[in-house]
């Protein structure tokens, strides 16, 4: 696949990333565990899991919460809908589970339970890969997706989680990931697991949250605007 690289600043340091000709709004972020070859070997690896997760929030406002693709090496790749505060705008970012890892180190679910207050997944299907959701949610829009006053990040997770949706294997008894993710965002999660009632953006109820949306029309399945 054609690829291009472009500096970009990700958490207020100078960075670099690969763009995917097909898709070039979604940014793959350089790492010592990450170059731009090794891109091209994620894309195509085997995907066992998807999870839902956010590390603790440390001021009572809606957690940070982040698409974590499990590969089936067993390291972690996380998506996020990342505003570059350029003319790019909102875009797709993917990068490792931890980002300051040393080359050739995989970390995977063990680390994502030390890290997060709340998490919920599932298994995936078949020989699924990561190039296969970035083609769905170029085909879906989804990468088109812009932040709206910083808002919108928990609406696009459950618009990505709604169009992937057939890519899990979810047993018949149980709900989907993206109803069950709406519940989960819609509280506020901090250290030990814990779950904080009364919080929210000022426009917000108290519980449950108001998850607004950004400024494309996505999928309105399990989503209250």
């Amino acid at each position: 696949m054609d690829t291009a690289t472009c500096d970009v600043v990700v958490d207020s340091a100078p960075a670099v990333v690969t763009q995917f000709r097909f898709a070039p709004l979604a940014y793959y972020l350089h790492t010592p565990s990450t170059s731009q070859k090794d891109w091209h070997v994620i894309c195509g690896l085997p995907l066992t899991a998807i999870w839902l997760y956010a590390p603790p929030s440390a001021d009572s406002q809606p957690n940070d919460w982040k698409i974590g693709l499990e590969l089936s090496r067993g390291d972690i790749m996380t998506l996020e809908l990342y505003d570059t505060e350029t003319s790019a705008g909102s875009v797709l970012l993917i990068r490792p589970l931890i980002t300051d890892a040393p080359a050739e180190t995989r970390i995977g679910y063990s680390k994502l339970t030390e890290i997060r207050a709340a998490c919920i997944g599932r298994p995936i299907k078949g020989e699924v890969a990561l190039f296969d959701i970035i083609t769905k949610l170029k085909a879906t829009n989804l990468l088109k997706y812009q932040l709206e006053n910083g808002r919108g990040r928990r609406h696009w997770i459950l618009a990505v989680l709604t169009e992937i949706h057939d890519f899990m294997r979810t047993p018949k008894a149980v709900n989907s990931l993206a109803k069950e993710s709406d519940e989960l965002m819609r509280s506020c999660w901090v250290a030990g697991g814990l779950r904080l009632k009364g919080y929210g953006f000022e426009d917000e109820p108290a519980n449950p949250l108001t998850i607004a949306p950004g400024s494309l029309q996505v999928p309105q399945i399990f989503i209250e605007k």
